[in-house]
Formats: C-alpha cells, structure tokens, sequence
C-alpha cells in the first residue's frame, strides 16, 4: 500500500489535533454531531468551522486554528474516502506521514503516536463527514456535470447588396459556452449555445424559478431533518 503523504498546506492543521485535550476534542466531536449540513450553502470545511466556533469558549486555541484544524480533517477525511480505507488503519497511516515530517516543530513523536491516533478517530468518526462525502458523490454520479459557463457577446454587421455603403444593420448575438465533466473521468468537455436577448430573458426566468424552488424547500428539508434528530436524542 502506497505511503500516505500530508499536502504542506494541511500540515500545521493536522499537527495541531496533538495539542488538543481529549475534552476538547470529544466537544468538538460532539458539536460536529450536532451539526445541520445545508447543502445549498455550506461546504464540508464551513460546517467543521462552525462546529468549533460554537465550543470556543471553553477552550484555549484561536481562530485561526480553528480553520486550519478544520480544514485538514476535510481534507484528511476526503483522502480517507478516496482510499477506501479502514478508519483505524487511516489514523496509523496518517501518523506514520506526521512522524515523517521535516519541520520538528509539526512532526509527531513517538509517544504522542497513540494519543494521536485516538483523537483522529474520534473526530473523524462524525457522520456529517460521511454524509458530506455522500452528497458530493450524488452530486456528482450524472453522465454530465456542470463545471463552468461563459456568455459571449458579438456584433455582427448586415450588409445590403451594395457593401461598399457599409453595414445596413447590427445583429447583437451571444453565445452562451457551458462546460462540464465527463462521466467516469472521460475528462472536461463544453458546448456553445447561440441565444439572442429573448433567450437571455427565458434563461434568466428559468433559473430563478429554480431558485425559488430551492427556497420553498429548504424549511421543509430543514425541518424534517431537526424533527428526525430529535427522535434519535
């Protein structure tokens, strides 16, 4: 099995988790818990975020940890879910890269190792990270997924039958050029789309419309789900 390596920007987040005392982490494991993923708004490393925001004032470390611990977990948890790997057997690898760390200011010592390794599961172990990782996969398990869209806007003159008087008229046109990702890793693929000022306006109603429905929904999806958490308590 191939070592595990700890991207550089992730390094000092994934170092912090030593420091931390087994009460805050089992707090912070317990706001993660807690934690209502919306996804129309909040990405994996704003709802770690919140969580530790919301138990700051019982414990010691500043913000700017707080965002950097979180974001390592995400990042450690995606890794996690790319491999397919036991979590137990995750925390060893990722102690074993933290181990192997040049700066011995991050690196972790031998007698750290166990510690580290059980406050890694504990707060990796939150169902949010699984359901987040779960959306993202049904998010993206269609044969087409959006990526990036541009409109391009051109003048095209009209000439008349004598072109020596130069254009008669000008044809405003835009060229709508959506691109997206293949299924099973074929790759970005895109398309243009000719539309003229009436198509803007149908487009443009359409995803509002969208959005509107996004808006009636989410009370009822977020209620249901508090409702459903808590008959689970």
């Amino acid at each position: 099995m191939a070592n595990l390596s700890i991207p550089e920007r992730y390094q000092l987040g994934v170092s912090k988790i030593r420091g931390l005392t087994m009460d805050t982490v089992r707090s912070f494991r317990d706001a993660l818990d807690k934690s209502v993923f919306n996804e129309d708004s909040q990405g994996a490393t704003t709802v770690a975020t919140t969580a530790l925001e919301s138990i700051s004032h019982s414990i010691s470390e500043p913000a700017d940890d707080f965002k950097r611990i979180s974001e390592a977990l995400v990042s450690m948890y995606l890794a996690k879910s790319g491999r397919d790997t036991p979590l137990e057997q995750f925390a060893g690898r990722v102690a074993d890269a933290l181990e192997a760390l040049p700066d011995p200011t991050l690196r972790l010592v031998p007698g750290e190792r166990e510690a580290f390794k059980e406050k890694l599961q504990i707060l990796l172990g939150a169902e949010v990270f699984g359901l987040i990782s779960k959306i993202d996969d049904l998010r993206t398990e269609s044969e087409r997924v959006f990526c990036h869209a541009r409109i391009v806007t051109d003048l095209r003159p009209v000439f008349g039958s004598d072109v020596e008087k130069g254009p008669m008229a000008v044809l405003v046109t835009h060229n709508l050029k959506i691109a997206y990702h293949g299924a099973s890793g074929s790759g970005d693929h895109e398309f243009y789309v000719s539309l003229d000022t009436g198509d803007l306006g149908e487009l443009k109603d359409v995803i509002l419309r969208a959005e509107a429905k996004a808006r009636t929904l989410r009370p009822i999806v977020d209620s249901r789900i508090k409702l459903l958490g808590a008959r689970q308590q």
